[in-house]
C-alpha cells in the first residue's frame, strides 16, 4: 500500500494555472484526497460553532461578522446579555467597541473543499 502526501502551496510570484495532474505508480489504485483551501479576498473566516449559531452565519468576511453582531445587539438591546453570549465572549458584559478584539479568539480558517478520488 503506498500513502504519499503531496502539499502545494501558492507564493506571491505562483502563475495563474488552470488545472494540476495527479498521477500514480504502475497499474496500482491510489485513492486520493484533495483538501483545496480557497484564498478569499478579502479574508473570510469560519465562525466559532456558538458564535455560528447565535447569528446565522457560517463563514463570512470580518466586516460582515460585526455588522452581524451590530445587527444582533439592535434587535436585542432592551436584554440583557444571555448565559450564551456571555460565554461566548467569556464575559458578563461587554462594549461594542470590545468586539473587535474579543472576535478574534472566535474566527477560525474556513474549512477546506475536499474531494475524495479513486485513480484506477
Amino acid at each position: 500500500m503506498w500513502l504519499l502526501s503531496r502539499q502545494w502551496h501558492r507564493t506571491p510570484t505562483t502563475q495563474e494555472t488552470d488545472g494540476f495532474q495527479v498521477k500514480r505508480p504502475g497499474d496500482v489504485i491510489v485513492r486520493c484526497t484533495l483538501l483545496l483551501m480557497l484564498d478569499y479576498q478579502p479574508p473570510q473566516f469560519k465562525l466559532d460553532p456558538r458564535l455560528a449559531l447565535l447569528l446565522g452565519i457560517h463563514t463570512q468576511t470580518r466586516s460582515a461578522i460585526i455588522q452581524a453582531l451590530r445587527q444582533y445587539v439592535k434587535t436585542s438591546y432592551r436584554t440583557p446579555m444571555t448565559k450564551s453570549t456571555s460565554t461566548i465572549f467569556d464575559c458578563p458584559r461587554l462594549k461594542f467597541s470590545e468586539i473587535p478584539q474579543r472576535l478574534t479568539s472566535l474566527l477560525l480558517p474556513p474549512d477546506p473543499i475536499i474531494i475524495n478520488h479513486v485513480i484506477r
